[in-house]
């Protein structure tokens, strides 16, 4: 009588027997190659998900920059020419240049502030701060002669390592402003960064920037 174990044997030696043998898996070589089909089908899903997440991320700070930079015109126009007034109050020197308040010394007609913040709240503060017609600027604002309103200037003078920061350009409308008290139209840019982005074009990019004339 042939034990079990006979009984495989047999079936081994048979017909199919080293077919059975063989088949007990895949190659080392048939996975390598279901590895790099899978690797090809993958990589570029990956791609485009990292693709639509940059897009959705920079247009949330793009929403983000330009709520901001409404905020500041909003509390400019609700302040009234009085705040204005404050800010722009000119005189000019010797040379010519306009001396503005807060030391914003130009050879133009144009006031240029850089205000920093990390949230919403610290925003309206600081600007309502600058409205009230102080006798200093907020210390997160920098006022100075130097300034260009550029991306990369208001990064270098971010000596608070702030998240935002805000470029606030005051200037007269050479076509409406009168050399009457009773007329006066003030020309207010708004440009908010996101300052915490290291990439420049992507920071630029996510940035806002509004315009509004105020005036009476």
């Amino acid at each position: 009588m042939k034990s079990g174990y006979d009984s495989i044997n047999l079936l081994l030696a048979g017909e199919g027997g080293d077919n059975l043998r063989k088949k007990k898996g895949f190659t080392l070589i048939e996975i390598i190659a279901c590895i790099g089909i899978l690797a090809i089908l993958v990589i570029p899903l990956t791609n485009g998900f990292t693709m639509a997440m940059h897009s959705w991320n920079d247009e949330s700070r793009r929403i983000e920059t330009r709520n901001y930079a409404q905020d500041v015109l909003q509390t400019f126009k609700s302040s009234g020419e009085a705040a204005l007034d404050s800010i722009y109050t000119e005189d000019n020197d010797a040379s010519g240049s306009h001396i503005f308040k807060h030391n914003a010394i130009s050879s133009t007609d144009n006031a240029i502030m850089y205000l920093y913040f990390n949230d919403e709240n610290e925003l309206k503060t600081t600007i309502s701060g600058m409205v009230s017609i102080p006798a200093a600027l907020p210390s997160n604002v920098v006022s100075s002669a130097s300034l260009d309103g550029s991306q990369s200037d208001c990064v270098s003078k971010n000596s608070s390592n702030k998240v935002y920061g805000c470029a606030i350009e005051i200037s007269k409308d050479s076509n409406d402003f009168l050399a009457s008290s009773s007329f006066k139209v003030y020309r207010l840019n708004v440009q908010v960064w996101n300052l915490s982005m290291q990439d420049t074009k992507r920071r630029d990019s996510t940035s806002s920037s509004l315009t509004v004339h105020l005036g009476r």
